[in-house]
C-alpha cells in the first residue's frame, strides 16, 4: 500500500546542519506519537529521514542538469491524488523529474489549500517555495525567500483572463506573462508566453494548457510548460509564478464569488 507524505504547516528557515524539531509540514505526522497509541504494527506515512530545506534556494538546477541548447518541453504529470511533477524526456529515454508539486489543506481553515514545490521527483528533493490560497480572511500568501502576500509580488494589468500578469523580485519587474490570447476558458490551445520583465523582453518560456477534454480510447492531454535556454536560469520563478496565476484565473467567473477567495 502506499502512503503519501501530507505536510500541513510552512516549513522554518533553517541551514543545511542546523539540529531541527519536527515539524507538520516536514513530516506530515507525528509518528512516534502514533505508534504509541496503535502499536508498532501501524504502518509509517511518512519517511524517517525529513527533508532539510536550504536557507535560500539556488537560482538555478545547474547541479542537476545542464542549461540545455534549445527549448524543452516538460509535462505535468499526476503522481498522486495531491501532487504532480514537472518533467521531460528529453535528457534520456526516462523522464526525469525537475520537480515535485503537493497540494495539501490548510488543517486550521479547510477552505485554504497550501501548494509546496520541491526539486526533483519527490517531497525529499531541494525545497524551493509555497505559496496559500483559498477562501479565507487571510490574505493570500507565498513563501521562497520569505514569505510575503501574493499581492505584493504579482500585478496584474487588463482584465484578469486576458491581461498581463507581472511577477515581481526585490521589488522590482522580474517577469511579465502574456495572457492578452488566453480566453476565459479552463480548456484552450493558445500558448501563453512568459517574457523577462526588463528591456530586453527575453522570451523565457511558453504555458500550453489543457487544450481539449478527455476522450474515450485517447491518452488524456497534460499541461506542457515549454522553457528555452534562458528561461532554465529562471526556472524557479517561472514555475511558482505560473502556479500562483493559473490558480487565480481557474477561479470562477462570478464577480461575487471570486471575491471569497484571498
Amino acid at each position: 500500500m502506499y502512503y503519501q507524505t501530507i505536510p500541513t504547516t510552512r516549513p522554518p528557515i533553517h541551514s543545511q546542519n542546523a539540529t531541527r524539531s519536527p515539524s507538520y509540514r516536514e513530516n506530515g505526522t507525528h509518528s512516534a506519537s502514533i505508534r504509541s497509541i496503535f502499536g508498532a504494527s501501524f504502518p509509517s506515512m511518512i519517511n524517517p529521514t525529513p527533508p532539510t530545506p536550504g536557507t535560500n534556494p539556488p537560482d538555478y538546477i545547474a547541479d542537476a542538469l545542464p542549461i540545455p541548447s534549445k527549448p524543452i518541453k516538460y509535462s505535468f504529470t499526476s503522481v498522486s491524488f495531491n501532487a504532480m511533477v514537472l518533467a521531460s524526456s528529453a535528457h534520456g529515454q526516462d523522464k526525469q523529474s525537475l520537480y515535485y508539486v503537493a497540494v495539501n489543506m490548510d488543517c486550521f481553515m479547510h477552505s485554504s489549500y497550501i501548494t509546496q514545490i520541491w526539486r526533483g521527483g519527490n517531497e525529499f528533493g531541494q525545497f524551493v517555495g509555497d505559496f496559500e490560497m483559498g477562501i479565507t480572511k487571510k490574505s493570500s500568501t507565498v513563501f521562497m525567500r520569505e514569505e510575503v502576500t501574493v499581492k505584493s509580488h504579482l500585478k496584474r494589468s487588463g482584465l484578469i483572463y486576458n491581461g498581463y500578469w507581472t511577477w515581481m523580485k526585490d521589488d522590482k519587474d522580474y517577469l511579465v506573462w502574456n495572457y492578452t490570447m488566453t480566453p476565459a476558458l479552463y480548456y484552450h490551445k493558445n500558448p501563453t508566453q512568459c517574457r523577462l520583465a526588463n528591456g530586453s523582453r527575453v522570451l523565457l518560456g511558453q504555458f500550453h494548457p489543457i487544450p481539449v477534454p478527455r476522450k474515450r480510447d485517447y491518452p488524456p492531454a497534460v499541461p506542457v510548460l515549454e522553457v528555452t535556454p534562458e528561461g532554465h536560469e529562471y526556472f524557479d520563478e517561472l514555475l511558482m509564478s505560473l502556479l500562483i496565476i493559473e490558480r487565480k484565473r481557474l477561479v470562477p467567473a462570478s464577480r461575487s464569488l471570486r471575491k471569497l477567495f484571498s
